[in-house]
């Protein structure tokens, strides 16, 4: 009698000795990159984090845009929010600040250019995370939606007297980048799918990431 394991866990074994398998016959013949070409198609390419030390710790995040000095404004707390939200998906443990709460330090402190260390210590943070955004634009003329900003970002370790322990930029972000149709996409709709893309583009210095999803995202962004 033929015994079937059905159990999911099973099919995962086989498949890995089956890639397995695939690798070292390709690689006994001396074909290295047909090796390297399936790996990538079974396992994607995966990018590491460039400052990984969000995990297990309480981050605040801060967004300045050119408005932002006068008081609160849609478009910095958007772009929190969904960094936010995308570092919460991608980072185990990570404690993110509420932004209501860093809003309430800043209503009582002043809406300039906040001590990043004292906001840290207001909001007890082990890290700020402040973006920078100036130049913010989605048009290219009249019939062109083009995604535009420059951006710069600071991490300050509050464990380490508020040192800045990264810093990226300012780098201009584009997307995409050969613009979009007018009449292809509402431009509420457009605003949003590009604020998308730049939460993602801030958020993935802090997590890995597969470069194929990436990829993917931004072709179904684009529909």
């Amino acid at each position: 009698m033929i015994h079937r394991d059905n159990h999911p866990m099973a099919y995962r074994m086989r498949g890995l000795v089956l890639a397995a398998c695939f690798v070292s016959m390709f690689m006994s013949v001396g074909c290295i990159g047909g090796a390297a070409q399936l790996m990538y198609v079974l396992f994607g390419h995966k990018v590491d984090a460039e400052f990984p030390g969000f995990k297990d710790k309480r981050v605040a995040i801060l967004t300045m845009a050119d408005a932002s000095s006068f008081g609160p404004d849609t478009l910095s707390e958007t772009i929190s929010r969904a960094v936010a939200i995308k570092l919460g998906n991608n980072i185990k443990k990570i404690d993110i600040v509420p932004q209501g709460e860093i809003a309430d330090w800043m209503d009582v402190n002043g809406w300039g250019r906040p001590d990043h260390k004292e906001l840290g210590k207001g909001v007890n943070a082990d890290f700020v995370l402040v973006i920078e955004l100036e130049d913010y634009g989605i048009h290219e003329g009249k019939t062109i939606y083009k995604g535009h900003s420059n951006i710069k970002i600071d991490v300050y370790d509050m464990n380490d007297d508020g040192r800045v322990v990264y810093s990226l930029g300012p780098d201009e972000f584009i997307f995409p980048r050969d613009g979009r149709p007018a009449i292809e996409s509402s431009e509420r709709k457009f605003e949003a799918f590009y604020l998308s893309r730049l939460a993602d583009s801030v958020a993935r210095h802090f997590h890995s990431f597969d470069s194929t999803e990436m990829a993917a995202m931004d072709s179904e962004l684009m529909k």
